[in-house]
């Protein structure tokens, strides 16, 4: 003969069946235990994660020095929210690389042009024989991903670029593998 399964009740400590969901001695009702309910848990999980994966992604940091709201804009603008490349640096990318379904965006890293920095970089831009100058409130992009190069293997590059604020351009400086 098969026995019931039993558990207690939490209200007047009586054994009853296990899947009712009253108390037929004390009329108290008997909830699920959190353990049971393991499929609300996950969803809470993901979708705390998710929130706050779109908070980390979706802002870029405000730098110390001041710079108008239609500037942090577009700063904000030129980055995707997903993975923080940025649009059309990896679009000149994908220009010039063997296979563009190899490409595994790895970094992102930015600078912004600053009154203090312009000079530097405009120098250092014109000892590597290059003609584009910055300005304040551009941006110097160093882009890090992987894709197959003509030999079909896995490399990683490094990406330079300038995105410029003021002409709404950006420039691919130079592209180098990361041996």
């Amino acid at each position: 003969m098969a026995r019931a399964k039993t558990k207690f009740c939490p209200h007047c400590g009586a054994a009853i069946a296990a899947k009712v969901k009253k108390c037929p001695f004390c009329g108290g009702k008997i909830k699920k235990p959190l353990h049971k309910k393991w499929y609300i848990i996950l969803i809470s999980i993901v979708l705390f994660l998710f929130v706050g994966l779109i908070v980390s992604f979706s802002a870029v940091d405000k730098p110390a020095e001041a710079i108008d709201d239609e500037h942090y804009a577009w700063i904000e603008s030129q980055f995707s929210i997903w993975d923080g490349h940025h649009r059309t640096l990896q679009e000149l990318i994908f220009d010039n690389i063997n296979d563009e379904s190899s490409y595994k965006h790895i970094e992102t890293k930015y600078l912004i042009i600053t009154e203090e920095n312009r000079e530097d970089i405009n120098n250092s831009l014109s000892d590597l024989g290059h003609s584009i100058r910055v300005e304040v409130g551009d941006i110097f992009l160093s882009t890090q991903y992987s894709a197959k190069n003509e030999y079909d293997a896995t490399i990683k590059y490094e990406a330079l670029g300038i995105s410029s604020y003021t002409e709404n351009v950006t420039y691919l400086l130079r592209i180098s593998n990361q041996l």
